[in-house]
């Protein structure tokens, strides 16, 4: 009987040892490319956690690196940031993350056809040859008052286009706010918490299916 003890108190001291020394997974990195829709920018400060962007890294257990910037596009550079999509990551991010998600496009509508075209399959090609490991989602441009559905065409098609090519993952949010203005905010150019809300579900939805 001693002896018995005595291998269950062994037993129970390794587990003690092995369970002191696991330790959980690091959460995978998700760098976030966009511009005002993904900056959050139509959000006060207190609602920041309600951006569509960091509700999702939050559902799906990623770390949130947003490098969303006001006014930047695939051939535009944002206000601030100065850096169109293809350079934001190159300029925010040092390490390799795993999950690349580049969202946007309503800034280049009144660029041409052969310009958005270049520009969006570079930002592609350029992502995938420096990140060749990181999964990548392309999420399409949100049409609003600003940039119609109509407008977005051309921008929406070459990014769908140019994911295939590169092995990205499309997500079409084109009319995820259309005809919808409790979604977004009362000039109609962006959208409101609850907006936001809706985007994180639907490109949730499309992550899952996968």
């Amino acid at each position: 009987m001693v002896a018995k003890a005595r291998l269950l108190t062994i037993a129970a001291a390794v587990t003690v040892m092995l369970g002191a020394c696991a330790t959980p997974p690091e959460p995978p990195t998700a760098v976030f490319v966009g511009d005002s829709f993904t900056e959050g920018e139509s959000l006060p400060a207190a609602d920041a956690g309600a951006r569509w962007s960091t509700t999702l890294a939050t559902e799906l257990g990623w770390e949130e690196i947003n490098a969303g910037c006001a006014g930047a596009g695939y051939t535009q550079q944002g206000a601030i940031c100065t850096t169109t999509f293809r350079e934001q990551l190159p300029a925010y991010i040092e390490d390799s993350p795993e999950i690349i998600v580049l969202s946007g496009g309503t800034n280049d509508v009144d660029a041409t056809g052969e310009q958005i075209a270049a520009a969006v399959r570079a930002t592609y090609l350029s992502v995938r040859d420096t990140y060749p490991d990181a999964t990548i989602y392309a999420v399409s441009g949100i049409a609003s008052d600003v940039a119609p559905a109509s407008a977005l065409h051309r921008v929406n098609s070459a990014v769908a286009e140019a994911a295939e090519e590169i092995g990205a993952v499309y997500i079409d949010l084109e009319d995820a706010l259309a005809d919808r203005p409790e979604l977004l905010t009362a000039d109609g150019t962006q959208p409101n918490a609850e907006g936001h809300q809706v985007l994180a579900e639907l490109t949730s939805n499309v992550i899952a299916g996968e």
